[in-house]
């Protein structure tokens, strides 16, 4: 069976771009992968490939993989290996073909296992959804994928390594939420600490002091390895800010002025952005909440993300948490319908936030062994 490979940082290979579009073709929630995105990724341009290596995989028509590997990412002192960027038509032999060889070059890279879907980095996409509730649309970065593929890793040798869940919430189980923590909010208010609108001006001109700000947020999250500062400017720069609401995201300041924690916020931009929007779909590189935040009421149910709370390490343990959950869920107060806190690991304290929301979305991160 001939496989078509290209080395990473170097293009792709035929036949790696145009198969999501086959595999997806009749579903209607499917959120198209953006060829310019995946093109960039691939490219010499991206800074991963400073210190990464990569091989794509491609079985033009019926199975695709990309396999990654950064000499930093030892985990449990074992170097190890990312694959991503997997589809499958569902031929099982062409998904065992691009496996085996994804495997066999990690292991010459001197890798001793792989975990996935990965692609690129934990700090992008990556996992399988496995369950969510019924008519659950996707939203912008989450993973989404047919059915069949967990049952497909498992053909392949590959076992649960980690679970994560997206939690969601009704607009009373989210001010019953709130309420629960407006006394704490108000003690660290009164202690001289500030919570505050996220502007987009404030928000660029503090990217060098958002920097190590956002690496210690997500600095226990599984395999993380630290970015440059221009790759953490082009996937939190004005773009990502873009699709922010401005009303309810927030910054909290400590005493001295520094940046102490951050709670971003946005709609669901899905309904926009599935294939099912057809001639009016927004591709997801183009998102902006000014131009697009409007339309989505029009598209049904409007759903809420709190995407990303953190706080700084030297504020931790104050109360800054709540103080604005308070605040941006005050703020939020009749402009959704549902929120979703959104790709949680499953045993991360965060998850505590909302404890009693009723629905779930799940998603697996996978793991093989190279050793023979």
């Amino acid at each position: 069976m001939n496989i078509a490979e290209c080395e990473g940082g170097k293009g792709l290979p035929e036949g790696f771009a145009e198969l999501p579009a086959a595999v997806y073709a009749g579903d209607p929630l499917w959120i198209p992968e953006e060829p310019e995105e995946t093109a960039f990724a691939f490219s010499s341009a991206n800074p991963w490939f400073r210190a990464g290596r990569a091989r794509t995989l491609a079985i033009p028509g019926r199975a695709r993989v990309a396999v990654f590997c950064d000499p930093r990412t030892v985990i449990e002192g074992r170097q190890a290996a990312f694959f991503g960027y997997w589809e499958s038509s569902g031929d099982a032999a062409a998904e065992a073909a691009v496996m085996d060889r994804a495997c066999q070059w990690a292991r010459q890279e001197g890798c001793e296992i792989l975990y996935g879907p990965i692609n690129l980095s934990t700090a992008l996409s990556y996992r399988l959804r496995v369950a969510a509730e019924p008519g659950a649309i996707p939203f912008p970065g989450e993973p989404y994928n047919p059915a069949a593929y967990p049952s497909r890793l498992a053909a392949l040798g590959f076992e649960e390594h980690q679970r994560y869940l997206t939690q969601v919430g009704t607009p009373d189980q989210v001010r019953a939420t709130r309420e629960r923590r407006r006394n704490v909010a108000r003690r660290v208010l009164a202690r001289g600490y500030k919570v505050q609108t996220l502007e987009l001006a404030e928000w660029l001109a503090r990217l060098p002091e958002l920097y190590p700000l956002v690496d210690a947020i997500f600095r226990e999250n599984f395999a993380y390895t630290p970015i440059p500062y221009e790759a953490f400017v082009l996937l939190l720069g004005r773009k990502m800010v873009a699709r922010m609401c401005p009303r309810t995201s927030v910054l909290a300041l400590a005493p001295n002025g520094e940046v102490a924690g951050v709670c971003i916020l946005y709609p669901s931009y899905g309904p926009l952005c599935v294939q099912g929007a057809g001639a009016a779909r927004v591709p997801t590189a183009e998102i902006d909440y000014a131009k697009h935040a409007a339309l989505l009421r029009a598209r049904g149910p409007v759903g809420w993300i709190l995407k990303t709370i953190g706080v700084a390490p030297p504020y931790r343990r104050r109360g800054l948490t709540e103080a604005m959950v308070v605040e941006s869920f005050d703020r939020a107060e009749g402009r959704f319908d549902y929120l979703l806190g959104a790709l949680i690991r499953e045993d991360n304290a965060s998850r505590n936030i909302a404890p009693a929301y009723g629905g779930q979305r799940t998603y697996v991160l996978y793991r093989k062994s190279l050793l023979p």
